[in-house]
């Protein structure tokens, strides 16, 4: 066979697409999933016609454990209205910036995820389970970082739907990635961190920060060449949507995600400058695989 994984491929997208428009008990999706496995590996007979049912409940399964309401303390049975709220829990990726510019004016906005662990309303708290995005004004200071314990106040509510049809609907985006609920902070001085937090920014954030003030020396202030060289190197994502338009409409807006042109261009300048110093090419695999996987990781797994 040409494409072995093509029907493999092909029935999980099924799934998929199943789990998108039906949602039964995630109880019964399991029982049936498990029983068509039991099956598959004691009929070898049947082995073969069971495997394409196998793979679509596999993939409808999939989806819908990462939608369903397990928890019952999950935030979508707490929380039936927005609210202003106190949220403890871990930063899951260090916060991000993004610039907006009107009448010539920049406004920053830092973005942040958080898993919840306690929630506090009303001066009552209480054990919560989800995962939130907050956007809160201006930048965040640098003490926030990836794994933090961290207690932030604002108004939670659901995500606001597109205005209009055919435009980004950034609520489904969110619940795609399992977020159903977004905290509007009001200032950078509603975050606070928590005692026992971690201290030490992980090894990615430093190597990020090192790369940026490396790429800077010696020249001007930040200006939007410096961060289109941060984009395209480093996958920083702090970039107005006017600068971006030029890319999206002539097709080029991939150059910003680390794919694969990024990774090919530092693996041929690592081979190149290993084999001139007469690494074999063994070692120059050994050496460079692992900085290759360091740099995707320190760029944030982008998916391009």
């Amino acid at each position: 066979m040409k494409h072995p994984l093509g029907n493999v491929a092909l029935f999980y997208a099924g799934g998929l697409l199943l789990a998108e428009f039906l949602q039964p008990p995630l109880v019964i999706l399991l029982s049936v999933t498990l029983a068509i496995a039991v099956a598959a590996i004691l009929l070898s007979r049947w082995r073969s016609f069971l495997l394409g049912p196998l793979l679509i409940l596999i993939g409808w399964t999939n989806l819908v454990s990462r939608t369903a309401v397990i928890s019952p303390h999950d935030l979508r049975l707490i929380l039936d209205k927005p609210d202003i709220v106190t949220v403890r829990g871990v930063l899951t990726e260090t916060p991000t910036q993004r610039v907006f510019v009107r009448d010539e004016e920049e406004s920053w906005r830092t973005l942040a995820r958080i898993r919840v662990t306690e929630i506090s309303r009303r001066g009552k708290s209480q054990t919560a389970f989800g995962l939130i995005a907050t956007v809160t004004p201006e930048i965040l200071g640098t003490n926030f970082f990836a794994g933090q314990q961290v207690e932030v106040s604002g108004i939670l509510a659901p995500p606001q739907p597109p205005v209009a049809d055919g435009l980004f609907d950034y609520r489904t985006y969110l619940q795609r990635h399992g977020i159903y609920f977004q905290l509007k902070v009001e200032s950078t001085n509603d975050w606070h961190s928590q005692p026992g937090s971690l201290t030490a920014r992980p090894i990615a954030d430093r190597f990020l920060n090192w790369a940026q003030a490396t790429l800077a020396r010696d020249l001007p202030a930040r200006d939007e060449p410096l961060r289109l060289l941060w984009a395209m190197t480093l996958g920083w994502q702090a970039i107005d949507n006017e600068i971006y338009a030029p890319f999206m409409q002539t097709g080029t807006m991939h150059i910003f995600a680390i794919s694969g042109l990024h990774i090919a261009l530092m693996a041929g300048i690592f081979v190149a400058v290993l084999r001139v110093l007469q690494v074999s090419r063994l070692w120059c695999g050994a050496v460079i695989v692992p900085l290759i996987w360091f740099y995707t990781a320190a760029t944030g797994w982008q998916p391009s």
